[in-house]
């Protein structure tokens, strides 16, 4: 990734290339323009620049010797090169730089483009919390047999509920069924076949529609009796009415948590059973990263707005949003929405750093101007990133964002650098000086300036290891 990284061009470069395309033949018109006009009417204008050049003993021929000598001057010293290098170097240099402290750039462009970020964007669940929740509640009329369920489900799955489901069974010495037929639905949740029935673990609305689309009506009485035991809020339809005790639905909850959260801070997911309605939920929690609220604040710092997108509910978003120092919350976004989120920010003139790490990111890690992925997340994040964080720490944001400004500001000065030294330089070889201050310079001199001038482009960008490297995260 680092050498194709290297490889890929920031559009400063492509700029630099073109123009140093039209210096070539540029310099090769100056030159010209310098021979015709020591050898014509240059001499006769200056009498004494020959004279200062050391060419009087040359006679006659004096002024073609003069001629002939700036015009070579004026090739020699101009120096493309200088140009062609302001860029990739800095790329070259920043990359590597980067890479050394866990920062895997996707190219020159990306690097451009978090020089420019102004709004940081963190998902919640593995990028601002650790990832590693943990079971805290279990409420149904069989907590062991709803969280068998749900392990059984989150077993064929990659996330992090799945490692605190199956986690949770094992230490409790429990049986984990086997599921077929399963089925993960980004941003709503599982579902399969569990002994027998169709199971879903995920959003509350989602699992109950699931279970009751396998019915094929929608309307399945004891699922309904158990969405009206679960919220009395919900409008009861007639069959959830009528039920009676003796219904498929005196095994689904009874005495469930309210609706988002049981637990300040946890989430709560849902477990449903196909004619039984909801059988259990399961509360969960997760720990903030070390020092991401020291991060947020080293964002702030630099200027940034820090906005958390997550698809936990109002709770335990508004709790992690809390611990962490952000101000700017938007809680129960589907993986669509976060993109939609991000493409809203992008059009009110925000430049926008997306940082998650699982399957529901990836709309919005390929919608913002930089995605970054989290170390440990899924490949369809990674490979909807342009750059991909490879430590433990939230700290390395700053650092990608630290590398992609110190970058742009080294190119910028080698690009002033080289423009410079060839905006005196080119005159000088020319002979600009020469009449009033008998200042001329030697085929060898220039020379030596360009050799410089290219020299000194490659060193400031080799100065940027020390000022990546040495800048602390936070």
């Amino acid at each position: 990734m680092v050498e194709d990284a290297q490889a890929r061009e920031a559009p400063v470069q492509r700029l630099a290339d073109a123009v140093a395309g039209r210096f070539c033949f540029g310099i090769m018109a100056v030159s010209a323009a310098t021979l015709a006009f020591w050898a014509g009417p240059g001499a006769a204008l200056f009498p004494g620049a020959v004279e200062a050049a050391g060419l009087g003993a040359a006679g006659a021929t004096a002024p073609y010797v003069l001629a002939a000598r700036l015009a070579v001057d004026v090739l020699v010293v101009a120096c493309p090169c200088a140009l062609g290098l302001a860029t990739p170097t800095a790329v070259l240099v920043g990359s590597s730089a980067a890479a050394r402290r866990g920062v895997l750039i996707g190219g020159g462009d990306v690097l451009e483009r978090l020089a420019a970020v102004d709004t940081v964007v963190l998902d919640k669940t593995g990028t601002l919390t650790q990832g590693r929740p943990r079971l805290v509640a279990r409420r149904g009329a069989g907590e062991d047999a709803t969280l068998a369920l749900a392990a059984a489900l989150e077993s064929v799955t990659r996330h992090p509920l799945a490692d605190a489901f199956i986690d949770a069974a094992r230490a409790r010495g429990l049986a984990i069924p086997s599921a077929s037929e399963v089925t993960t639905v980004a941003g709503e949740g599982v579902w399969g076949v569990v002994d027998g029935a169709v199971t879903a673990v995920g959003r509350q609305a989602w699992v109950l529609g699931i279970c009751a689309a396998q019915r094929g009506d929608g309307g399945d009485p004891a699922m309904e009796a158990s969405t009206a035991r679960f919220n009395p809020d919900a409008p009861a339809g007639p069959s959830a009415r009528d039920a009676s005790t003796d219904s498929p639905a005196r095994d689904a909850l009874t005495d469930p948590p309210a609706p988002e959260s049981s637990i300040t801070g946890s989430s709560t997911v849902w477990v449903a059973r196909a004619g039984r309605g909801l059988v259990g939920s399961l509360a969960v929690e997760d720990g903030l990263r070390p020092g991401a609220a020291r991060t947020v604040a080293a964002l702030r710092r630099r200027g940034l707005r820090v906005v958390l997108l997550t698809g936990d509910g109002e709770g335990p978003a508004r709790a992690a949003a809390r611990a962490a120092g952000i101000d700017e919350v938007h809680w129960d976004a589907r993986p669509g929405d976060k993109a939609g989120v991000v493409r809203g920010l992008r059009a009110a003139g925000a430049v926008v750093a997306m940082v998650g790490d699982g399957v529901n990111d990836a709309p919005a890690l390929a919608t913002a101007d930089v995605g970054m992925a989290m170390a440990g997340g899924t490949d369809a994040a990674a490979g909807a990133a342009g750059v991909v964080l490879v430590g433990e720490g939230l700290g390395q944001v700053c650092s990608a964002l630290d590398a992609g400004r110190a970058a742009l500001r080294t190119i910028r000065q080698n690009l002033g650098w080289a423009v410079g030294y060839n905006a005196v330089g080119v005159p000088l070889a020319a002979g600009a000086a020469l009449p009033s201050l008998g200042l001329a310079i030697s085929p060898s001199l220039a020379a030596g300036f360009m050799a410089f001038s290219s020299i000194a482009v490659v060193g400031n960008s080799l100065r940027l290891r020390e000022r990546i490297a040495g800048r602390p995260a936070t």
